[in-house]
């Protein structure tokens, strides 16, 4: 009991077991977000795929947008629902959800302790943890919150992987590398008709290889129209699957010279051919070797699984890729193809829609995940901007007002300190690059580029813990100063005070937060958005439930999953494309995002709304007549 009490981890686990009561106890307090049903029916359908592995003629089919991203995070849950179907489905998501920000959570801790100590580590865990913006994402986020866990979990223990390498074994010295002075020996040793005759038959021993992969490839059977997927990006699709034919044939015509170089000209000279076989076996010796260390199959396996929740994660696996190359170039290429060994393999089991045309349909994926296509509108300073048209500083805009004042504030001083250790050259070890790669030079090319961004730039969630990182060294520093543990405790608990209060007072929608520097939520209704996902529509199915008379009827303006989902059986819920039909009397419910409580019906009277701290989030309006 005493090692546990003076465990370094003891802060950590009691967060993460006050985090998990919390949540088991507001959990069902969370509505269903605008797109949760169509990742449901995609998890569904990519589930369906697997059992129609068995099932002769089976023909998968996929949503039209969500197959962009991976189903891994969302089809636990479906598989959930259908052992228990009496449990609202979005519950299991958003448990889930929450499961894997605290595994985020003392991932980040792990990583902080890598550079910096306990008590600035904790510090800035907890900070992590208490930002409401955050706090409400990691219920109702199928997508970008569990990105953000996976992409930490890549980087964590892509640096634990190159962290094995310094004490892997090496390996046994290999044979004599293969060099032009080994080649001219061999061939000095044969007579100059033998080299003419050697020549000439290599020569065509590759004209005849380059012949018979064209034949193959032309001979290679088609994708069956019904496996096809033309339905979206149709031009790059078809374009891709041509290139992908292209690259086939090298992939023949190489396997093919090779063969013919092995079998006509390497057995005429010995020592080239020992070098190069030496050189082949000493490297797949030693692509074996890594594969079988623990640290680099877990970082290819969680690799793996975040880039089938999004293709992004290869931006974590590119900076563990440099910083493998910084530190171990002599194993670097052998690590790097037992890292993708692991990954690319987990990464296709868990993706059905890439099953029938991997090459393609993962560039088609890449392609379109580079930017996004969102037809919507976004709200930024009163104004509605498409999401290629927002202005630069967008970003540090809604980051500037969204996260709190303490964080801020000790990101900004780390900041300094990380410029002053690093003229210093005092920095930990890997944590400039991890910075510099990891935050400002993506926050750079945003600020330079401006990519389409919409949803307060829930997107990029996954380049925040960086910017927790910062405040953990400007704690350090400030610690530097305190040194005893009860001003210190005081510091943080008033560093995460602002933080509390957000998630306590706009409980159940904590994502709507926004700080002082810009007069707090009450003051950004219409300034910025809110309610973007229709999480208010779960607390006006309850009064619907509560005060609607039998067989009643709704009009939902939005998500018609995030109502229907939680009312009676009997209340009759129809969306806008029926409304032309639906007799009156009835209600309609609206979200003042777009403002559609304005829109639809301005005039009749408003029976019920959803607020937090006086920024109103839906309403209810009692349609009696129709309006000309």
């Amino acid at each position: 009991m005493k090692k546990i009490l003076r465990s370094e981890y003891l802060p950590v686990l009691l967060l993460i077991a006050v985090n998990l009561v919390v949540g088991t106890l507001t959990l069902s307090h969370y509505g269903e977000t605008w797109d949760e049903q169509n990742y449901y029916f995609y998890a569904d359908q990519s589930l369906k795929a697997y059992a129609g592995l068995f099932q002769p003629g089976f023909i998968p089919t996929f949503d039209p947008t969500l197959r962009y991203y991976g189903p891994v995070f969302t089809m636990p849950a479906v598989l959930l629902w259908r052992a228990f179907p009496g449990i609202v489905i979005s519950d299991f998501q958003h448990a889930i959800n929450w499961l894997a920000f605290q595994a985020a959570l003392v991932t980040f801790y792990l990583l902080a302790r890598r550079w910096l100590d306990g008590w600035a580590s904790f510090g800035a865990t907890l900070l992590l943890a208490a930002q409401p913006l955050l706090w409400g994402h990691a219920f109702i986020n199928p997508k970008d919150t569990p990105f953000m866990a996976g992409f930490l979990a890549c980087i964590y223990s892509g640096l634990k992987m190159v962290d094995a390498l310094d004490n892997m074994d090496s390996p046994p010295p290999g044979p004599e590398r293969f060099t032009t002075d080994i080649l001219r020996r061999d061939l000095a040793a044969l007579r100059p008709s033998t080299r003419r005759l050697l020549a000439v038959l290599t020569a065509g021993g590759i004209l005849a290889a380059a012949a018979l992969a064209f034949l193959l490839n032309a001979a290679w059977p088609e994708i069956p129209p019904a496996f096809r997927d033309d339905a979206s990006a149709a031009e790059l699709t078809i374009y891709l699957r041509g290139l992908a034919a292209q690259l086939r044939g090298l992939s023949f015509l190489a396997l093919f010279t090779w063969l013919i170089l092995r079998w006509l000209a390497l057995a005429r000279l010995p020592f080239t051919r020992a070098a190069l076989t030496g050189e082949a076996s000493a490297y797949i010796r030693s692509v074996w070797r890594c594969l079988r260390h623990p640290a680099i199959f877990i970082a290819g396996l969680l690799l793996g699984l975040s880039l089938s929740i999004r293709l992004l994660a290869f931006a974590a696996a590119a900076l563990v890729g440099l910083l493998l190359f910084l530190r171990h170039r002599a194993d670097f290429l052998p690590a790097l193809t037992a890292y993708g060994l692991v990954s690319l393999p987990v990464m296709y089991i868990t993706w059905p829609y890439l099953w029938q045309e991997p090459l393609v349909r993962f560039l088609v994926a890449l392609r379109v995940m580079a930017n996004f296509p969102w037809p919507g509108r976004t709200l930024f300073d009163g104004t509605y901007y498409s999401p290629e048209m927002l202005p630069n500083h967008y970003l540090p805009t809604i980051w500037g007002i969204q996260l709190t004042e303490p964080l801020l504030a000790l990101a900004l001083l780390g900041l300094l300190c990380f410029m002053v250790l690093a003229w210093r050259r005092r920095l930990g070890r890997d944590l400039g690059p991890v910075i510099s790669l990891w935050l400002l030079l993506p926050l750079s090319a945003i600020l330079l580029a401006g990519p389409s961004l919409y949803d307060n730039a829930r997107q990029l969630y996954f380049i925040l813990p960086p910017l927790f990182l910062l405040a953990g060294l400007a704690l350090q520093a400030l610690f530097g100063w305190i040194r005893h543990k009860v001003p210190r405790a005081a510091l943080l608990l008033l560093a995460a005070l602002p933080g509390w209060i957000g998630i306590a007072s706009l409980h159940p929608y904590q994502y709507i937060y926004y700080n002082r520097l810009v007069g707090g939520t009450t003051s950004v209704e219409r300034r910025f958005e809110l309610d973007y996902w229709g999480l208010s529509y779960r607390e006006t199915a309850a009064y619907l439930n509560a005060e609607l008379s039998q067989g009643a009827r709704a009009l939902v303006i939005g998500p018609e999953a995030s109502l229907w989902r939680f009312t009676r059986p009997d209340i009759q819920v129809v969306g806008e494309a029926e409304a032309g039909d639906l007799p009156v009397p009835f209600h309609l419910v609206g979200l003042t995002r777009n403002d559609a409580d304005l829109l639809y019906f301005p005039d009749a009277p408003v029976i019920f709304s959803v607020e937090r701290q006086g920024a109103t989030l839906s309403v209810v309006k009692l349609i009696e007549e129709r309006q000309p």
